[in-house]
């Protein structure tokens, strides 16, 4: 915690955005006293998810944040719409420059490589996005999430919880993280039993296909 009774914690709220990518991680974090988590959006309210089933209203505008310890930026299918948008990539880019860690969940870390922050950095995704990852000068990574330099980027939308307590465990201990896993029940079961990383590359790269197809619908959808 380097001294500081607590670590401030920005998510960005974005039309089309998948609410797990940032209700997870503000679940673990929020509920520790060790952190003041703020969420702000792109524009005005109201900011509605990827599923249209959320919509978040009252949210300060991300420019009125100019320092934060820890910026979160979640992932979904508004997330091209950001990518396009050169005011939010640049507030970003500013933003990391007094960071003690920048975070990512699922394509969330496409947000952070448009900003051209995780150049030749190791960074996670979601699976059916690591070619567009790396097409972004970025070393995609086949895992739950990932460390490198300051930036840790976690995999598809569910992997923020983890991220979440390896950051408790990293800025505060390990005891802390496991007495928030236990007041929220979180005990994940065998993880890797079945899932992307265990599937073969031809099963693989057909799921690829298909959800390709579906994400990039969903982005028009979001797209001006």
């Amino acid at each position: 915690m380097q001294g500081k009774t607590k670590l401030s914690v920005t998510i960005l709220a974005y039309p089309g955005m998948t609410m797990l990518d940032a209700v997870g991680p503000n679940e673990v974090l929020a509920n520790s006293p060790n952190f003041d988590v703020t969420w702000v959006a792109t524009q005005a309210s109201p900011i509605t998810n990827d599923l249209s089933s959320f919509d978040l209203h009252s949210l300060p505008i991300y420019d009125s944040v100019k320092t934060t310890d820890i910026l979160l930026i979640p992932g979904g299918p508004g997330d091209k719409a950001v990518m396009e948008n050169q005011a939010i990539l640049d507030w970003i880019k500013e933003l990391d420059r007094s960071t003690l860690l920048t975070t990512s969940v699922c394509t969330g870390s496409l947000i952070l490589a448009k900003a051209q922050i995780l150049n030749g950095h190791r960074a996670c995704t979601h699976w059916a996005c690591l070619k567009q990852l790396a097409e972004l000068g970025v070393k995609p990574q086949r895992k739950r999430f990932v460390q490198s330099g300051k930036y840790v980027t976690a995999s598809g939308v569910s992997a923020g919880i983890d991220m979440a307590f390896y950051l408790l465990e990293k800025l505060v201990s390990k005891n802390h993280a496991r007495d928030i896993r236990f007041g929220v029940e979180y005990f994940p079961n065998q993880f890797h039993l079945f899932s992307s990383y265990t599937l073969p590359k031809s099963q693989m790269a057909k799921l690829s296909r298909k959800f390709g197809q579906y994400y990039q619908a969903a982005q028009a959808k979001f797209l001006s």
